[in-house]
């Protein structure tokens, strides 16, 4: 499988309901395209928290008040990583999670003279993706809690990377997580609507995994088709 032929100017979008494996998929996909930028609003938070910015400080205050992060607060996290990565292309994981966050973030693309190239969407049922959150476990050590965690052959409660006690993240509980999956279901024709007039490329979410990373591959190596945003 190569990736040789998909720009890595082009900015791409993968949509998906929790669980579906979107960041399986991101990673086969940044593996084998090196220098094409990566936002997920998860992983860029981490790295907020890290250095402590106006952001992380923004983000807390949300948390502190049990509510979702605003959608200024999480489009300006996308803008700037948008920014720092020009001119080249970007991989855009799970972002937009609402119509309003679609809107905004085609304003900034388009106000940079980019449009986006392609939007996939990585489908699986709610139960499918109820069964693989449960089996989910993460490493805090390793990455901030954030991907699925190696797990040591030895001792299958630890870290194959580092060592360290495997966890689940504050989400992937069974009521939160089906709360996840409920406003996904709510959103995504809204979103899917303003970002590409609902003709994302839809792929099965239950399908192999090697064979999910070769129809995006394919797909992604196609030129950009004229009636896409």
């Amino acid at each position: 499988m190569s990736a040789r032929t998909i720009s890595k100017t082009s900015l791409l979008v993968l949509l998906g309901p929790p669980g579906s494996g979107k960041s399986t998929l991101v990673a086969s996909i940044l593996g084998a395209t090196p220098g094409l930028g990566h936002f997920a609003v998860r992983r860029q938070f981490v790295e907020e928290k890290r250095r402590q910015t106006d952001l992380w400080l923004a983000a807390t205050e949300s948390q502190e008040k049990g509510q979702w992060l605003p959608d200024e607060v999480v489009i300006e996290a996308f803008t700037r990583r948008l920014d720092a990565q020009l001119p080249g292309g970007m991989l855009v994981e799970g972002l937009p999670a609402n119509a309003e966050q679609a809107r905004l973030m085609l304003e900034v693309v388009k106000d940079r003279g980019r449009q986006v190239d392609r939007v996939l969407y990585l489908d699986a049922p709610d139960q499918v993706c109820m069964a693989r959150m449960r089996k989910r476990s993460v490493c805090v050590t390793c990455d901030g809690g954030i991907s699925q965690a190696s797990v040591s052959e030895a001792d299958p409660g630890r870290c194959a990377r580092c060592g360290s006690v495997l966890g689940r993240r504050r989400d992937d509980q069974d009521e939160p997580f089906a709360e996840r999956l409920r406003l996904h279901r709510h959103h995504i024709g809204g979103i899917l609507d303003e970002l590409c007039h609902d003709r994302a490329t839809v792929l099965d979410g239950t399908a192999d995994r090697a064979e999910i990373a070769q129809a995006a591959f394919r797909l992604l190596s196609q030129p950009r088709p004229a009636r896409d945003l």
